[in-house]
């Protein structure tokens, strides 16, 4: 199997969720489900990435997973206390049909949470689980979690050929030393990289110049900037998985042509070179 290819993992928010900016299709419907997770799973994609709070994902994907003989690798996330999080876990894992390999904090004031940090100590040590983590969104939060008493196994963190911040910042040189696993999540900045020129200009005018030099260093190589974006995340050799969104098979099928292909790093580094900052464009949280 290519190693760039098993690097991927299917995010299933819009699963259950109208997630994504450019997503103008809503929720994928279960029949389009499970051809994505066949086409995975033909190509050595073996992880999904899910959370409590993403609407009926869970069920969904339980529903694909009973009865089938392949092994999926479940990580999970939870942002609250409500029920206690082994309740959660343990509901979670009735709704998918498999226990979750990696429970994450969906934030990090629950990983900080002792009883967060009570909890899925106790699920790991008790081999219930296998990893322990956190989703993060700045170098900050990496330096809060990385001082806690329960250094985190996995950080799932927003990545990509426009936020490139936590690469210029040496936070995942950093992550790698003190030997936890990084996940990418944002590659394509939920769907920004897809929208037409005419969107961009009325909702995020402060970009508009760098995505189009960006779409010039692309076009060059014969990619758009989705593309080069994917590319660039998968060639870092210190990414373990990256968390991918899909509304269909096909882009799916395309994601794994395009890795399929992949040759060499050369291309990055003008696209790296601009190092866009602004925390308004690269947070979606942040977008109106």
């Amino acid at each position: 199997m290519n190693g760039l290819i098993e690097k991927l993992a299917i995010g299933s928010v819009q699963f259950g969720q109208n997630y994504g900016i450019s997503n103008k299709n809503g929720i994928v419907i279960p029949k389009e489900i499970h051809a994505i997770l066949n086409l995975a799973n033909r190509n050595g994609i073996d992880t999904i990435d899910t959370a409590k709070g993403y609407g009926k994902s869970e069920n969904v994907i339980g529903q694909y997973i009973k009865g089938k003989k392949t092994t999926w690798k479940i990580i999970s996330k939870y942002q609250n206390y409500d029920e206690g999080l082994i309740n959660q876990v343990f509901k979670s894992t009735k709704l998918l049909n498999t226990r979750p390999k990696i429970v994450l904090a969906h934030n990090v004031n629950f990983y900080m949470d002792t009883r967060f940090q009570s909890e899925v100590q106790q699920l790991r040590d008790e081999g219930f689980i296998k990893k322990i983590g956190v989703s993060i969104y700045s170098k900050e939060e990496i330096d809060i979690v990385l001082k806690s008493k329960l250094k985190p196994e996995v950080v799932q963190l927003p990545i990509n050929i426009l936020d490139t911040r936590l690469y210029h910042d040496g936070c995942l040189e950093r992550l790698v030393a003190e030997k936890v696993q990084i996940h990418a999540r944002s590659v394509f900045l939920q769907g920004l990289f897809y929208l037409p020129p005419s969107e961009l200009k009325e909702n995020f005018r402060d970009a508009v110049s760098i995505l189009k030099k960006l779409y010039t260093i692309a076009k060059e190589y014969g990619l758009s900037i989705a593309e080069l974006s994917l590319c660039w995340v998968a060639s870092l050799d210190c990414i373990s998985k990256i968390i991918i969104g899909v509304e269909n098979a096909k882009q799916l099928k395309s994601h794994i042509l395009l890795l399929k292909e992949q040759k060499g790093k050369s291309f990055f580094k003008e696209a790296l070179s601009l190092n866009y900052q602004n925390k308004n464009i690269l947070n979606p949280s942040s977008w109106t």
